[in-house]
């Protein structure tokens, strides 16, 4: 028998091209208050939209607009609640 597939949230399935570090924050605050980390809903992807664009080293960059703060400072919030994060450019 195969081991049950991780299942979590998505940024594009939630907030389409208007994705916020805020509202990710809240959402993985969401599903451990609902109990939906413990049912096995346990990653939180960041999908598209919330990059700015290339820096000179071609590496992409927080779009400062929509997510003020920083991805160190995302990632840090949720792995404190016990998400791994993912992040698709």
């Amino acid at each position: 028998m195969l081991p049950p597939f991780s299942m979590g949230g998505n940024s594009w399935t939630m907030q389409g091209a208007t994705v916020k570090a805020k509202v990710i924050e809240q959402t993985a605050e969401a599903f451990v208050e609902r109990g939906l980390k413990d049912a096995g809903r346990e990653i939180i992807v960041i999908d598209d939209h919330w990059h700015g664009g290339y820096a000179a080293n071609g590496r992409l960059f927080p779009d400062r607009q929509q997510s003020p703060g920083d991805m160190k400072a995302l990632a840090d919030h949720l792995h404190a609640g016990g998400f791994p994060m993912g992040v698709m450019p």
